[in-house]
C-alpha cells in the first residue's frame, strides 16, 4: 500500500479503512493528515431549517434545462465526415495536376498517413469533448506525434531537387489551403460547441490540425511543385498554422 493507492482508496469508499490501509496511514504523516482532514469535513454541523430552505430555493431557482450530449459515435462520425468531405472538395477545386507527375506509391503512403492521422485526431477530439472518456494516449502527445510524423513523411516522400525555390513563391498554395481550412474549422468549431469543452486550448489545437489535414490532401493532389522544402512550408505549414490558430482561439475565447 502506498500514498497513491490510499488516494484512490479514499475516492472509492467512505467506509472504515482496511487493516492494510490503516497501517499505512499510521506510518505516513501525509496520509494521516489527509484522513484527519476528511474526517473533519465529514462532521456536519446542524443547519437551521430556515437557512437550509433558503439555500435550496436559491439553488432550484438557478437551475436551467440543459441539452443532452449526442453520443460519442456521432461526434466521431461527424469529425471524420468533415475531413473526408473537405478533402474531396479541395481536390475538386484544386485539380489533380500534382498527382499526374507524382510517384503514386509515395502519394499513397502520404495519403495513408494523412488518413490515419485524421482518424486519430477525430477520436482524440471526440474523447476531449465527451466527459468521462479515457485516453489511451494523452491528447497533447498524440497531437505532437501526428505533427512530427506528418512533417517527416511529407518531406521524406517528396523529392529534394536542385530546382530553384524561394520561400514566398508558394504563397498561392498557402492561400488555397486556407480556403479549405476555414470552412472545415468552422464546422468543427460548431461540433466542439455541442460537447463539453474541458480543455479549450488543447481541444482547439486538435480541431485546428484536423481542419488542416484535408487542405494538405488537396494540396498534395493539386500542387505541381512537389519539392520537399515547398511541401514542408506551404503544405504541412498550412495544417500547423491551423493548429496554432485553434490553440490560440481556444486559449483566449474557449471559456467565454
Amino acid at each position: 500500500m502506498n500514498c497513491r493507492l490510499i488516494d484512490a482508496y479514499l475516492d472509492q469508499t467512505d467506509t472504515q479503512l482496511s487493516p492494510e490501509a490503516a497501517r499505512h496511514v499510521q506510518e505516513c504523516e501525509r496520509c494521516r493528515r489527509l484522513v484527519d482532514a476528511l474526517d473533519r469535513l465529514s462532521t456536519t454541523a446542524d443547519i437551521p431549517v430556515a437557512l437550509r430552505t433558503r439555500i435550496e430555493q436559491g439553488l432550484l431557482a438557478s437551475l436551467r434545462p440543459v441539452r443532452p450530449l449526442p453520443p460519442a459515435r456521432a461526434f466521431l462520425v461527424t469529425a471524420l465526415a468533415v475531413f473526408a468531405c473537405f478533402a474531396v472538395l479541395g481536390i475538386v477545386i484544386m485539380g489533380v495536376s500534382g498527382a499526374r507527375d507524382a510517384n503514386w506509391r509515395q502519394l499513397g503512403v502520404a495519403l495513408g498517413i494523412l488518413g490515419a492521422g485524421a482518424a486519430l485526431l477525430a477520436s482524440s477530439l471526440t474523447r476531449q469533448i465527451t466527459p468521462g472518456s479515457a485516453y489511451r494516449i494523452h491528447p497533447a502527445r498524440l497531437l505532437a506525434s501526428i505533427a512530427i510524423l506528418l512533417l517527416a513523411s511529407l518531406v521524406l516522400l517528396s523529392p529534394w531537387t536542385a530546382r530553384p525555390w524561394r520561400l514566398w513563391s508558394g504563397w498561392t498554395c498557402g492561400v488555397a489551403g486556407l480556403g479549405v481550412v476555414f470552412p472545415a474549422a468552422a464546422l468543427l468549431c460548431l461540433l466542439v460547441r455541442r460537447g463539453a469543452l474541458l480543455s479549450p486550448a488543447l481541444t482547439g489545437a486538435t480541431a485546428g490540425l484536423l481542419a488542416g489535414l484535408p487542405a494538405v490532401v488537396a494540396l498534395q493532389f493539386g500542387c505541381g511543385f512537389g519539392q520537399a522544402a515547398h511541401v514542408a512550408v506551404w503544405h504541412a505549414g498550412t495544417a500547423f498554422a491551423s493548429a496554432a490558430a485553434g490553440f490560440l482561439f481556444g486559449h483566449f475565447f474557449g471559456r467565454r
